[in-house]
């Protein structure tokens, strides 16, 4: 289980925690192969991340959107594209 916060990975999403999506901070998760800048704040729960995603990286959690892809991510960029708030940023970590 990890934390929530600017450059700290956080792998486990909890009940608890959910304050934090409302904290107004942009939430960045590094994983081994995706680095993901996300604002919460924005997001309006509409799903599009979790309809475009092809392997389930995405998930919507009490309106708002979840990102657990971090291990599994292909970097298709789907989600990033097809936002409609244009909130989501990936970015690929090594070659």
């Amino acid at each position: 289980m990890g934390a929530w916060g600017p450059g700290v990975p956080f792998w486990v999403f909890e009940e608890t925690n959910f304050e934090v999506l409302l904290s107004g901070k942009e939430i960045v998760q590094v994983g081994k192969k995706v680095k993901l800048h996300f604002d919460p704040q924005k997001c309006e729960g509409c799903g599009t991340c979790v309809k475009v995603c092809p392997i389930d990286c995405w998930e919507v959690v009490r309106g708002k959107a979840m990102f657990s892809g971090e291990e599994k991510c292909m970097l298709c960029y789907f989600c990033e594209t097809e936002c409609p708030q244009a909130i989501i940023k990936l970015e690929k970590i090594g070659d």
